[in-house]
């Protein structure tokens, strides 16, 4: 009967312990899980981190080469894609050095001239390039059945730099390209904002 007394009594000890712990030592612990939901996993990609390829033909059509963080962007090649040197300043401050030249407009069909990534729900996608043309090109988002899920709408000069941030609804699988011919992409941050960050 003793022992059952003392480990009543142990367990109201404890019982009272937490009773008069403070329950924003509880509350932390949780917010601090719903605040790393909101800010989602973050993934760049920046053209310095492959090598150089000056001239076409270090590639083939729909060649995949992974890279960025986590390698979590597959880019598909072409035969005539380079990867080459063109130090650019952004709007933003930014100073990039390599672009991927990709020699012509994300082509679906033939999977080559375009970037692959995942989302796991709603995202944004901020993109570093550079106006391959004179003609006011567009920076595109497909879907795997090649249809443009959202795209840029700027208008710019031959080899000027822009800035676009483009927004996914939903998770899947996208390819980012030239929509009308190629443009040079320098850099690619896609942030997945699940849960409304």
């Amino acid at each position: 009967m003793k022992k059952g007394k003392r480990i009543l009594a142990a367990f109201l000890a404890v019982l009272m312990v937490v009773a008069i712990m403070p329950f924003t030592m509880f509350s932390g612990m949780f917010t601090s899980k719903a605040k790393a939901a909101e800010s989602g996993k973050k993934y760049t990609f920046e053209g310095t981190e492959l090598e150089a390829a000056t001239t076409a033909g270090k590639y083939t059509d729909g060649q995949a080469v992974n890279a960025g963080t986590d390698n979590a962007f597959t880019l598909y090649m072409s035969a005539k894609t380079k990867i080459d040197g063109s130090e650019k300043t952004w709007p933003d401050g930014s100073i990039l050095a390599q672009r991927i030249n990709f020699g012509g407009k994300a082509d679906i069909a033939n999977m080559k001239n375009f970037v692959s990534f995942k989302t796991e729900g709603t995202a944004k996608v901020k993109i570093y390039w550079v106006e391959g043309g004179a003609d006011n090109r567009q920076m595109a988002i497909f879907n795997t059945s090649g249809a443009v899920v959202t795209k840029t709408e700027v208008t710019a000069a031959k080899n000027e730099t822009v800035v676009s941030t483009l927004e996914l609804a939903d998770a899947g699988t996208y390819y980012l390209g030239g929509l009308e011919n190629n443009n040079y992409i320098f850099k690619v941050v896609v942030t997945d904002t699940v849960g409304g960050g």
